[in-house]
């Protein structure tokens, strides 16, 4: 399912606390980083304890614009589990359940959301020219896409269009 994260911030002003105990040279990006990958490693691990199963996951971080500068992540988790279920293990601040994909609110992945997804592996940020996202993944995911089957192939693109080699 297709998920945004956030930070309040008395979230982010504990987190950071945090961070700074341990890596008391963190600062800027690299702070709002660590403090991405502190929660993402909580939230995972509270559904862990609670479900004694892994959340497969992939997030990437982002910036705030607008009046805001303040870090969140945008991704998918794996789960048949509810959306609320997974939001009340979200301590941070609020979790967006999904986007609005040409006119509709959608939480499940599709072609559109992976694109508005993976757009932030590449984005250039004119305004945070020097952030860096980064990806916070589970084990595995992606593992094999080359080998496995026509996968990567169907994938494939020649002079920017899409070749579809079967379904």
């Amino acid at each position: 399912k297709f998920i945004t994260l956030t930070f309040s911030n008395e979230s982010y002003t504990a987190l950071a606390e945090e961070v700074l105990k341990k890596q008391s040279e963190a600062s800027g990006y690299d702070l709002d980083n660590a403090i991405a990958t502190l929660a993402v490693r909580r939230f995972m691990e509270r559904h862990r304890k609670k479900y004694k199963v892994s959340l497969r996951h992939w997030l990437i971080t982002e910036l705030g614009h607008n009046g805001t500068e303040n870090i969140h992540l945008h991704g998918i988790v794996w789960t048949d589990k509810s959306m609320d279920i997974i939001e009340s293990l979200w301590y941070y601040g609020f979790m967006w359940k999904g986007k609005m994909v040409r006119g509709q609110l959608t939480n499940y992945v599709n072609e559109a959301t992976v694109n508005y997804m993976t757009k932030y592996c590449t984005k250039i940020d004119m305004v945070h020219k020097t952030y860096k996202p980064i990806i916070l993944t589970s084990p595995g995911i992606g593992k094999g896409y080359t080998e496995r089957g026509t996968d990567h192939k169907r994938n494939a693109y020649k002079e920017g269009k899409p070749i579809v080699t079967g379904k």
